[in-house]
């Protein structure tokens, strides 16, 4: 909640709401006008409420409700009596000042969101194309360089006492730092390694 905006938008709604009901309340047929007084009474709740819990739509709904009081005024300006007319200009001030405030409050949160964006800072720098003569062509194409790993047909483990074929259940369970690669079957019996039933 933004304090200074929650309070100023109570003094200037205190202020329009008490001199609103005494102009209304002098007007010879204020039916109409009352019932219309308190739909914006309604509306005051509803704008303190989401001033206070600081939602989103706050500000436009202080923009619409502050130029509605202001037609709302133009309106029974005419018919006001001379003793009460200075009422009707309090409440004509107090809502341009709340509709003032909310549309450069609304001006100010746009110019914030923006100062945070930074525009990329482009730096061309044009090479000048070399001369025809310059290229070079090249005829032969460049060396691949191709790994091969042939770790061997058998594996066992280091800790284990059998050997597999890399398919194996078992084989696949050995973990990379225990397993031992093993050529053929000689091999793996030189090293005292017993076959699995997975190898043929």
């Amino acid at each position: 909640m933004n304090k200074k905006t929650y309070l100023t938008v109570l003094a200037l709604l205190l202020i329009n709401f008490i001199c609103l009901f005494i102009v209304v309340f002098n007007l010879e047929k204020f039916i109409f006008e009352f019932f219309i007084s308190i739909i914006f009474l309604l509306t005051a709740i509803i704008l303190v409420y989401s001033i206070y819990k600081n939602k989103i739509w706050s500000n436009k709904l202080a923009m619409a409700f502050f130029a509605a009081n202001l037609l709302n005024i133009a309106f029974i300006f005419p018919l006001l009596s001379y003793n009460i007319m200075y009422l009707g200009l309090i409440i004509l001030i107090v809502n341009i000042m709340g509709f003032s405030y909310f549309t450069t409050r609304k001006k100010a949160g746009i110019i914030r969101k923006i100062g945070h964006i930074e525009l990329p800072k482009t730096v061309s720098i044009v090479e000048p194309r070399p001369a025809f003569a310059e290229y070079k062509q090249v005829t032969k194409p460049p060396k691949t360089i191709k790994k091969t790993f042939k770790p061997g047909k058998y594996v066992a483990s280091k800790t284990g006492t059998k050997y597999h074929s890399p398919k194996c259940d078992w084989a696949k369970r050995i973990s990379k730092k225990n397993r031992v690669w093993l050529r053929d079957k000689a091999e793996a019996r030189k090293k005292g390694y017993k076959k699995c039933s997975c190898v043929k």
